[in-house]
C-alpha cells in the first residue's frame, strides 16, 4: 500500500513539473515584440550590405521624399554617450522620429527584404510639430547609425509674418472714403519687398490726416509688436480690431437694418484704437452709422479678445509714415500650406532593401 502511495506521488508530482514548463513556455509565446524583434534580427545575418560605400560622418542631411533637404543629423559625443540631434529647416516640422545605433549594419531591424523596420528601432517617438530634438544613445551600442522622421510643412503663423517684415517701404495713398474700393484708402506700396502690392488700408489714428496722392516712406511693424509710443492710443484693442479684419462684415446685414459698409468698419475701428472718435467723419461715406459701427465694436469686444490670427487669416500690418501724417495699416494674409506628410532619411549608405533608406556609420571623415 505505500509503495502505490508514493508511486501515485511521484506521478502527481511529474504531472504538476509538467504542467508548470508548459505554463512557463506560454509566458514566453506571449512576449511577442521581443520575439519578433530577435527574429528580425536573426534573418539579418543572411541579408549582404555594400559596405564599400563610404558613410563616415559626424552630421549629415536629413532628406525627405529622397531628393529634397529638409533638415540635419548631427552626432556629438558626452562622456561615453552620443548625443544625436535632428533639426529641421524653416518650413517643415516632423512628426514621428526612429533612431537605431548598432555596432554592425546587419544588426539593424530589417526584414527579409533588407528593408529597415523602424517600428523596431531603439528610439520611436512622436510629435505634434517639433523642429528640433535631441536624443542620448550610449556609445557602447555601436557606430552605425539610422534616423528615420515623417516631415511636414510648418503652417505660416503670425510670427513668421512678422519676422519677415521689411523695415520701411515706401506707400501711396491713390484713393480715400468713398472713392476708396470698400477701403478707407487705397494704397500702393512700392519697391522690390514681398510687400510691394496694391492694398485696401484702414486708418490707425484720427487725430493725423492723409491724403489721396501723398506718397510716403513708412515705417513697418505688426501690429502684435510692441509698438513705439504715440502711434496708437489704444494698443490693448489690436486684438479686436484683427479680429474685425477676419469676419468678413463688408456687406453683411446689420440687425439694426441695411448692411455693413466700410464707413462702419472704420468708425468701429477708431472706436476701438483712439481716445476719440471722428467729428465730422466726412470720409465715410453716406450709408454708415454709428448705430453700425457700435454693433462691429460689441461684436469685437464679445468674441475677438484674445484673439491672434493663423493660417489663413490676416493680420493687420501698421505702416507709419516718417513725414507724421496718418498712420494707416493693410491687412496681410497669412497662407495655408498644402503638403503632406513624407519619409526622411539622415543621408548615407543604403540599405540593401528595395529602397532608399539609408544609414551612416559615425566617425570623423578622413
Amino acid at each position: 500500500m505505500r509503495k502505490l502511495y508514493l508511486r501515485y506521488c511521484a506521478v502527481l508530482c511529474g504531472i504538476i513539473i509538467a504542467c508548470g514548463s508548459i505554463s512557463c513556455d506560454s509566458d514566453q509565446l506571449t512576449s511577442g515584440e521581443v520575439l519578433d524583434t530577435e527574429n528580425i534580427r536573426k534573418s539579418n545575418k543572411e541579408i549582404s550590405f555594400d559596405m564599400s560605400q563610404e558613410c563616415v560622418k559626424t552630421s549629415t542631411i536629413l532628406y525627405a521624399g529622397q531628393h529634397t533637404p529638409v533638415g540635419e543629423v548631427t552626432v556629438t559625443e558626452d562622456g561615453d554617450n552620443y548625443i544625436i540631434n535632428v533639426s529641421t529647416d524653416d518650413g517643415y516640422c516632423m512628426s514621428e522620429i526612429h533612431i537605431d545605433v548598432e555596432a554592425v549594419p546587419e544588426d539593424f531591424p530589417i526584414n527579409g527584404g533588407g528593408n529597415p523596420q523602424i517600428g523596431h528601432f531603439e528610439i520611436n517617438d512622436d510629435y505634434d510639430c517639433t523642429t528640433g530634438e535631441e536624443f542620448v544613445v550610449a556609445m557602447s551600442e555601436g557606430t552605425f547609425i539610422a534616423v528615420h522622421a515623417v516631415v511636414t510643412c510648418e503652417e505660416t503663423t503670425a510670427e513668421d509674418i512678422t519676422e519677415a517684415l521689411p523695415a520701411m517701404v515706401s506707400v501711396c495713398a491713390t484713393a480715400k472714403g468713398a472713392d476708396a474700393a470698400n477701403s478707407y484708402f487705397d494704397v500702393t506700396v512700392d519697391g522690390e519687398s514681398w510687400l510691394a502690392g496694391d492694398y485696401g488700408a484702414w486708418c490707425a489714428d484720427v487725430d493725423r490726416s492723409l491724403d489721396a496722392g501723398h506718397c510716403f516712406d513708412a515705417d513697418v511693424y505688426a501690429s502684435y509688436e510692441d509698438l513705439p509710443d504715440g502711434i496708437i492710443e489704444n494698443p490693448g484693442n489690436i486684438d479686436l480690431v484683427n479680429w474685425i479684419m477676419n469676419q468678413g462684415f463688408l456687406g453683411q446685414a446689420s440687425p439694426s437694418g441695411g448692411t455693413y459698409t466700410f464707413g462702419d468698419i472704420q468708425w468701429a475701428i477708431w472706436e476701438l484704437l483712439d481716445d476719440a472718435n471722428c467729428s465730422a467723419c466726412a470720409f465715410l461715406g453716406d450709408d454708415w452709422s454709428e448705430e453700425k459701427g457700435q454693433e462691429i465694436v460689441d461684436a469685437a469686444m464679445q468674441n475677438g479678445a484674445d484673439f491672434m490670427p493663423g493660417c489663413g487669416d490676416y493680420i493687420a500690418v501698421l505702416l507709419v509714415p516718417t513725414d507724421n501724417s496718418q498712420p494707416i495699416f493693410i491687412p496681410i494674409h497669412i497662407p495655408c500650406k498644402e503638403c503632406g506628410s513624407e519619409t526622411a532619411w539622415g543621408d548615407g549608405c543604403d540599405f540593401p532593401g528595395n529602397n532608399w533608406a539609408m544609414y551612416f556609420e559615425y566617425g570623423a571623415d578622413d
